[in-house]
């Protein structure tokens, strides 16, 4: 009762505080038309932003009117959908030099909630000019269903922004999002391919429906009228040719960009999409599809092109190759967010293989590692370095290889013991704080923990086993690099009688002084 007495007033105390500047600095942050809109200086700015604002309009125009057909809905909801989010954007966004309207993949997306919850068939009577988009209730059902779904993405979007969810995103990596947008494209690409050809074909959708809708074109090529076709080439040709110039030359031009150019550009858009609308409209009527198609289709240039990443990614890490072509055959099997699922759980799971399966030890060797060391004074002292984190998914791997390398270490000393090479003067486990005595018959490993990231419960138990373990099997531990947090976790396990450093150097340094005879105690700031 108490605290939350206490919460209350402290939540009234800090209202009471607020003063009119963190009121303005607040709404500053989420309003950002109220930092540019004073300071818009028009004559130098307007007639920029006009020349932007008509080239955006003609970008908005089309694809607007395609990104509707393909959403399944009449194609002057594509223009209604140009005019909105501009308008929004220019109020709210944050990106100088971003520009807002119709998406290819959230149209398939809400093309697909259409088509399922209010199919066609013979009995719909629709119409589709530009000049009355409201002559059937099946349109209007249609549209219902579309604004349903955009809203319900929009409210979806505003509550991970709300919580924080952006920090998701490190589960997306790149070969994943690659793949999936790559996957994407494919599948707008295929969704063009009715207009580019000109036929006509039901809606195809489901798991495999892309490769569904490349059958029915094969198996209907002689409905293919030639004259759409030849349009639809000239279209993508000179499309792709105007973008690779574009390209090519843009140094030449030099144009750049003025900072508030785009934002404000918007809003010029909205009023001519505006005037599109309730003008232009029924003159946009008679626009082939086939031409929308083909800019739709070039547009997605750069998404498609990024299938020359898979290069990248075998030379660099062949596992990230694989993770792209799964991800990549998986969305055009199925759709993006199919694609998108499976990408982050199929990373994840080569993570975790990668990570039960990675090295985490490594033998150190003291004339490399250590130029001022000469081996042959610490003969039977080996160093293994740890290089990781120590948790349940490695635990078991890091148990397994140390005994191993244990294991080949002595059978090495056994071999140079029959050779009569080399006398072995190891150490033996002693109280902690001191050096033990010298006992010929035993290898010592120097365990230096400083590459130790995190532990948890289970790595640090499955090191004290390692450490008895090897005990057991004849040889000596000294640990180097520990934490005090890990220090005690070692000790509440039970293991009571180690022998701490706080580096490699300082471990060697105390065995030189004390080789021959019995080891005197390190300085504090050793132990």
């Amino acid at each position: 009762m108490a605290d939350s007495c206490r919460k209350s007033y402290l939540t009234c105390s800090r209202i009471s505080s607020l003063s009119f500047s963190d009121v303005r600095t607040w709404c500053l942050r989420r309003l950002p038309i109220l930092q540019w809109a004073p300071r818009y200086n028009l004559r130098q700015d307007f007639i920029p932003d006009c020349v932007s604002g008509m080239a955006l309009t003609v970008y908005q125009v089309t694809q607007g009117l395609a990104f509707a057909v393909m959403s399944s809905v009449h194609p002057v909801f594509g223009l209604y959908g140009s005019f909105f989010p501009p308008l929004i954007y220019a109020i709210f966004g944050m990106g100088q030099h971003v520009s807002t309207g119709t998406f290819a993949i959230t149209s398939l997306i809400s093309a697909a909630a259409v088509e399922r919850l209010v199919p066609f068939n013979n009995g719909n009577v629709t119409n589709g000019s530009l000049e009355d988009p409201y002559a059937s209730p099946f349109e209007m059902r249609r549209i219902e269903v579309a604004a349903a779904v955009t809203f319900l993405g929009g409210v979806i979007q505003m509550s991970m922004s709300l919580l924080q969810m952006g920090c998701a995103t490190f589960l997306f990596s790149e070969p994943v999002v690659s793949a999936m947008t790559t996957g994407a494209a494919t599948h707008v690409v295929t969704s063009q391919v009715k207009f580019l050809l000109g036929v006509k074909m039901p809606y195809i959708s489901g798991p495999l429906g892309m490769f569904y809708i490349y059958i029915y074109v094969f198996q209907n090529l002689y409905m293919i009228p030639i004259a759409v076709v030849l349009l639809s080439l000239m279209s993508l040709t000179v499309l792709i040719l105007t973008k690779e110039l574009n390209e090519k030359y843009r140094k030449v031009i030099g144009f750049v960009i003025p900072i508030d150019m785009a934002l404000v550009a918007c809003l010029i858009s909205c009023l001519l999409v505006l005037l599109v609308i309730y003008f232009v409209a029924p003159l946009l009527y008679w626009l082939p599809m086939c031409v929308l198609a083909s800019v739709i289709v070039v547009g997605l240039k750069g998404m498609l092109i990024q299938f020359r990443d898979l290069k990248k990614y075998w030379n660099v890490d062949k596992y990230d190759w694989v993770i792209w072509v799964c991800t990549y055959i998986m969305t055009i099997c199925f759709a993006a967010n199919v694609g998108l699922l499976f990408g982050v759980l199929f990373n994840i799971a080569v993570e975790v293989f990668r990570i039960t399966r990675a090295k985490s030890l490594h033998l150190v060797h003291l004339q490399e590692d250590y130029n001022t060391v000469n081996e042959e004074d610490y003969v039977g002292f080996k160093i293994v370095s740890v290089g990781g984190p120590l948790y349940f998914l490695n635990a078991k791997k890091f148990h397994n290889d140390i005994l191993k390398m244990q294991h080949r270490l002595c059978t090495r000393r056994e071999s140079h013991q029959h050779n009569g090479n080399v006398l072995l003067i190891p150490l033996s486990n002693a109280p902690n704080g001191t050096m033990p005595h010298i006992e010929e018959s035993k290898m010592t490993i120097i365990l230096d923990c400083e590459g130790i990231s995190f532990y948890d419960f289970t790595g640090v138990s499955v090191l004290a086993q390692t450490c008895c373990d090897l005990t057991s099997q004849g040889t000596d531990v000294i640990f180097t690099g520990c934490s005090e947090a890990l220090k005690k976790s070692l000790q509440y396990c039970g293991m009571k009688e180690l022998q701490f450093f706080n580096s490699v150097k300082s471990a060697l340094e105390s065995i030189k002084r004390c080789r021959g005879s019995d080891l005197e105690e390190p300085n504090s700031t050793d132990a």
